[in-house]
């Protein structure tokens, strides 16, 4: 965290660490804190020792005094000029009252120009900021990088400075924590962001960012590379290679050197689809066709990646062939990416290709596949709240004898009554918490289910409170999917689509041959059956119920029919059912003051049709959707299918 944060709003800092704070208050003196021990403990900015009660650990001083302060301040974000912000102390309102000693402020964000980077460690009410680099005071030093705090520590003497029980010079005359939780964590170094070549014939620039809490940088001589406050400065005459060497501070066994070399460097425009989890046997090959950008010959793959990950892969020709792209990328890659490509061919002559992907969790083309595909969605996401993935259906897939894995029940999620240990009673499992039922915000799928227009026929959604993707977090987006002949709570409290939250379901036809509802608590229905938000989105979708259900759509019904809305929220876009009693679609939570783009339910397709005009002009995605002979939306594959 950072230690400190100035006091303007337009302010944000990256990830650092306070190793130790301690604060001597006098009248206003620190904000009014009088004692602030951050002891080596990594704070996040938003609790930045929030047991002192302030917003970060001295945001403001009118006096006192600030002693034995280490920050190491990995980034920042000035938005604007004339910020009060500092590395040890924003907005020092003490008119030189406030005594600060014996303390060191290094700023490891590295840029072009000071600009860009600069931070001072005081930051001072008038906007201009002080003890900057070139203004210290006899004990109170900043620093721009390791390299210019080891060529201070060369001429002076640190081993004076001392940061009591949370802080102390190493024999190497580094200031570092004592905490041995912490030191693995700062001693490591971390390259997977540099690229190993840089483009031929082009000026590049390299931003040594993020690479880790005490590491330093060296380039090897080489004409028209040069490296200056982190930044790597590549000139367009270079050619050939380098090695920059990123020195470990405090364990030289991680000392990183990467060879970076010239290369001539294309991009592919199509987008090729690289599948994962696919059956064995199923004969899935993922290729890329690189003949747009590469000559036929003879070449060596040096490496392959795709958000930071290696994947193993062989040329022929111009063809690329990903060898385990489920065992070398892994679930939590997903959607759209891209991947690159360095190859070496057979006069010696590096090439980077850069080839834009849409990584695909699964292709669902089995019955069995689609029950239990929110196992693996549960599989794409690191955070126990959420589940993600990208997933697209590769056949139409008939669901009869198949039983249904809801998978994101309130059972699944929450525990019921606990006798043996009561303060349990319907509190969230830990493995999902801070998950809130039906509360997008708080968790749920934030991944993408893509129908691809493909049919999803006799789908019995049977468990209680069970539902196609679970609840829908505010990233999470279900499309273009036909359901045919859908038996809706089989023990009633069900939702076709998603309990309820703050995603997005657009083209999507739902054909209800049976309703179970379930109670006002717990109710049934198609889109979001049970609640929603108002940053939820259902547009372009159509229910068809045949026969009409026996329980009319009501709050207190057990019934949502189309599911519960913030009405006049822009929720609602072209959101209609055929076979309801005429005004009664769904559940209104509450009414806002703006509008949304055309929503109802209509008794018969007569009525809908007399009243709905379905095409382009009305925002009805034509590419998907077109109308039967009733004027009933109905989508394209299906029509096909049926003519």
């Amino acid at each position: 965290m950072a230690a400190v944060r100035g006091a303007a709003p337009d302010v944000a800092f990256g990830l650092d660490f306070c190793f130790h704070l301690s604060g001597e208050a006098g009248g206003e003196g620190l904000g009014g804190l009088p004692c602030l021990r951050c002891g080596g403990v990594e704070h996040s900015l938003a609790r930045a020792c929030a047991e002192g009660g302030a917003d970060a650990a001295v945001g403001k001083a009118g006096g006192g005094a600030i002693r034995n302060c280490l920050v190491v301040l990995t980034g920042h974000n000035l938005t604007t000029s004339g910020t009060n912000a500092g590395m040890i102390l924003g907005d020092d309102q003490s008119n030189g009252a406030l005594t600060v000693e014996n303390s060191l402020a290094v700023n490891l964000k590295n840029a072009a120009t000071s600009t860009e980077y600069a931070m001072p460690a005081i930051g001072d009410n008038d906007g201009g900021g002080r003890l900057a680099t070139g203004t210290d005071r006899e004990t109170v030093h900043t620093f721009h990088g390791w390299a210019d705090y080891l060529a201070w520590a060369a001429e002076a003497n640190p081993s004076g400075y001392a940061g009591g029980a949370a802080w102390a010079m190493n024999d190497a005359g580094i200031p570092v924590a004592k905490a041995e939780r912490l030191l693995d964590k700062l001693a490591a170094v971390d390259v997977s962001g540099i690229a190993a070549t840089v483009p031929a014939g082009e000026a590049t620039t390299l931003l040594l960012n993020d690479i880790g809490y005490y590491a330093d940088f060296a380039v090897s001589a080489a004409e028209g590379v040069s490296l200056m406050s982190g930044v790597v400065t590549v000139e367009d005459t270079f050619s050939g290679s380098f090695t920059l060497t990123v020195k470990a501070l405090l364990d030289d066994s991680l000392t990183e050197k990467i060879e970076i070399a010239s290369a001539a460097t294309a991009t592919l425009t199509e987008r090729t689809e690289v599948e994962m989890n696919y059956d064995a046997g199923a004969g899935i090959t993922n290729t890329v066709d690189l003949s747009a950008v590469l000559a036929d010959g003879t070449y060596t793959v040096d490496s392959l990646t795709v958000a930071g990950k290696s994947v193993n892969a062989t040329v022929s020709g111009t063809t690329l062939t990903i060898t385990d792209a489920t065992r070398d990328i892994g679930n939590t890659v997903w959607g759209e990416q891209t991947m690159t490509l360095t190859l070496t061919g057979g006069d010696g002559a590096l090439t980077v290709v850069n080839i834009p992907v849409l990584v695909i969790t699964q292709v669902i083309r089995t019955p069995e596949q689609l029950a239990n595909w929110n196992t693996l969605s549960y599989a794409a996401d690191s955070e126990g709240a959420y589940w993600a993935g990208y997933f697209v259906l590769g056949d139409d897939i008939d669901m009869t004898g198949v039983e249904y894995n809801s998978a994101f029940t309130y059972t699944d999620m929450f525990y019921g009554v606990v006798p043996e240990n009561p303060d349990l009673n319907w509190t969230v499992k830990p493995e999902y918490a801070p998950l809130s039922f039906r509360n997008g915000r708080t968790g749920g799928f934030r991944g993408v289910f893509d129908g691809r227009g493909h049919v999803i026929d006799n789908l019995n959604m049977a468990e209680w409170n069970g539902s196609f993707a679970g609840q829908i977090a505010t990233a999470g987006v279900v499309r273009n999917i036909v359901f045919t002949n859908v038996t809706l709570g089989g023990a009633g409290a069900t939702s076709l689509v998603s309990v309820g939250g703050t995603g997005r379901i657009e083209n999507v036809y739902a054909h209800i041959v049976s309703v179970t509802a379930g109670n006002p608590g717990d109710s049934t229905g198609v889109f979001f059956g049970q609640d929603s938000m108002g940053e939820a989105r259902v547009v372009n979708c159509f229910a068809l119920f045949e026969p009409t259900p026996s329980t009319s759509v009501g709050a207190d019904t057990g019934f949502t029919g189309l599911g519960k809305y913030h009405k006049g929220l822009g929720v609602l876009n072209n959101v209609y059912a055929v076979g309801l009693a005429t005004g009664d679609g769904f559940v209104t939570l509450t009414t806002g003051g703006g509008t949304d783009g055309g929503y109802g339910a209509y008794a018969t397709a007569e009525e809908f049709a007399a009243a709905v005009t379905v095409d382009a002009d009305n925002g009805w995605d034509m590419t998907f959707w077109t109308t039967d002979s009733d004027g009933l939306p109905v989508p394209v594959t299906l029509a096909a299918a049926q003519a």
